[in-house]
C-alpha cells in the first residue's frame, strides 16, 4: 500500500506543481512508498515535479526505486 499520495492529479500549471513537490518533501520519510499517476492529466504536472523530486531525495541521501508490475483492483 501505498504511504504518500503525491497530488500530482489536482495540480494545474507551475504553481500546481511546486506545491505537489512540496507536500512530496513534507510527508516523505525513509520507505515511503509514493504514488504517482501516469495518466494524460497528469502527465504534465509528472515532468514538472519528479525530477526535482528525484534531485531532492538524492541529495537526501535517500535511494528511490519504482515497483514493478500493474496493480488492478477488483470491483
Amino acid at each position: 500500500m501505498w504511504s504518500v499520495l503525491s497530488g500530482d492529479y489536482a495540480a494545474h500549471g507551475s504553481s500546481g506543481a511546486a506545491k505537489v513537490l512540496q507536500r512530496l518533501k513534507r510527508h516523505t520519510r525513509p520507505g515511503s512508498i509514493v504514488v504517482f499517476h501516469d495518466s494524460a492529466k497528469c502527465a504534465e504536472a509528472l515532468r514538472m515535479v519528479l525530477p526535482g523530486y528525484l534531485t531532492w531525495l538524492k541529495e537526501a541521501g535517500w535511494p528511490s526505486t519504482r515497483l514493478e508490475g500493474h496493480v488492478h483492483a477488483e470491483n
